[in-house]
């Protein structure tokens, strides 16, 4: 990257006052809920399903805070049952990660299926220029397999690992201690 001096120069220190701040980080994550329409799904008939966008919210939360970290999710209402959204937080991170599981099996399938595919290919390569050779068929069959084995490679060593930092966030979450604050409703000043 061109950058001139004074562009390096900020840039260190944007980077120096964000290395700065991480030792600093509290991992509390805290959320003021003043209705059910904040906490449930508007699309949900029977109020337990957790909003997308709060679920959301407590995922990238989770994934700013270090690993080691054991998080604490404090959630300041004051109309809203305690039990009623642990539980719901407690069933969206089980349904989020049921998905994610599901993700990497899905994957290693595909992995798996396309390695054979790639392989499937180098042997009809190998069978064909045994008996004779076509310059134009072994170069199908030699990119063919090349492209198999290489989307094998794409899906198993670089979008698995994603789905499984997925999976410990979704671990982390769940895990998270859930604190159910009572703050009271204050009137609006006149």
């Amino acid at each position: 990257m061109f950058l001139s001096k004074k562009q390096k120069e900020l840039v260190k220190e944007i980077m120096r006052d964000g290395l700065s701040n991480i030792d600093d980080r509290n991992p509390t994550i805290n959320i003021g809920i003043q209705s059910n329409e904040q906490l449930f799904s508007p699309y949900c008939c029977a109020d337990t399903k957790l909003n997308p966008e709060l679920g959301k919210y407590l995922y990238d939360r989770c994934a700013d805070n270090p690993f080691a970290d054991k998080v604490t999710v404090n959630i300041h209402t004051d109309n809203i049952d305690g039990d009623t959204v642990r539980q719901s937080i407690i069933n969206y991170v089980k349904d989020s990660y049921r998905d994610a599981v599901k993700s990497i099996k899905r994957n290693t399938f595909i992995s798996i299926t396309m390695t054979a595919m790639g392989i499937a290919f180098l042997a009809v390569l190998f069978a064909l220029n045994y008996f004779f050779d076509n310059v134009y068929v072994n170069t199908v069959l030699e990119i063919a397999a090349w492209v198999f084995i290489w989307e094998a490679v794409d899906c198993f060593f670089l979008e698995r690992p994603k789905i499984k930092a997925r999976c410990i966030v979704l671990l982390k979450l769940y895990t998270a201690e859930i604190n159910i604050i009572d703050t009271p409703r204050q009137s609006p000043e006149k």
